[in-house]
Formats: C-alpha cells, sequence, structure tokens
C-alpha cells in the first residue's frame, strides 16, 4: 500500500462534513456535470470515468469508489465513508472488500498521474501528479 506523506491529511474539514471525519454524501445533484482530476475525468450525467480518455471497465462499487476520490482529489476520505459509499453501512466485509477495490483502482491507475494514498487502511487519498 502507498502510504499518505506525514502531514497530508487537510485539517479542514471535507466539503459538505460536519468533521474530519470524511465528506458526508448525499443524495444532492452534482453542480459539475463534468469532474477532472489530472487524467481521470467523471462525466456525472453519462455516468463514465475515462482515463487518459479511454473509458474504464469498472463494477458499480468501483465506480463510486472511483467517483468519491476525483470529487473529493486531495482530500483524505475515510475507509468507513467509502465503504458506506460502495456497500451501505450494514455489510460487515467492508474493509476487505475496499481494500481489494483499491489495489485494482490502483493496477488501472499505474500509467498515468493518479495514484491512490492510504494512511493504514483508513482513510484515502487521489493524488495527481502536477507538471
Amino acid at each position: 500500500m502507498s502510504p499518505l506523506p506525514k502531514g497530508s491529511l487537510n485539517d479542514r474539514p471535507a466539503p459538505g462534513s460536519s468533521s474530519n471525519r470524511g465528506p458526508v454524501l448525499d443524495s444532492r445533484v452534482y453542480q459539475r456535470p463534468v469532474l477532472r482530476a489530472g487524467p481521470l475525468r467523471l462525466d456525472t450525467q453519462e455516468q463514465r470515468i475515462t482515463l487518459l480518455g479511454d473509458a474504464l471497465a469498472l463494477s458499480a462499487e468501483e465506480f463510486a469508489l472511483c467517483s468519491l476520490l476525483i470529487e473529493y482529489e486531495g482530500i483524505a476520505v475515510t475507509a468507513e465513508t467509502m465503504v458506506a459509499v460502495a456497500w451501505g453501512d450494514q455489510i460487515s466485509e467492508g474493509r476487505t472488500l475496499l481494500a481489494a477495490s483499491i489495489e485494482h483502482l490502483r493496477g488501472i491507475f499505474a500509467p498515468s498521474s493518479a495514484k491512490i494514498l492510504d494512511r493504514d487502511g483508513r482513510e484515502f487519498l487521489l493524488a495527481v501528479a502536477t507538471c
């Protein structure tokens, strides 16, 4: 796993949250139909994610995780939030599924500048190298 650099966690709450535990997501409509994070592009209207212009074949859960990471690029999101978004609050094997999905997404992102960093599997963050 790629660790988060020390001090990289944002000290301010994520948008839509009441604490530093990560974003509180709701059923709101995205303000922007297209979100970009380096080589990643999330088209919220088409429900499609592309990497370097190529559409990604993702499961519904991977799409949810990737969308969350793109939306909060550079902001750490808790594992609990990610599990709740992808699988719901009632799933007991959420952490195991999350770890497998993150590894799969890391493999997909490997040829690009987009990287998923984590802190001991408790928080995750999408980092995009800038030129």
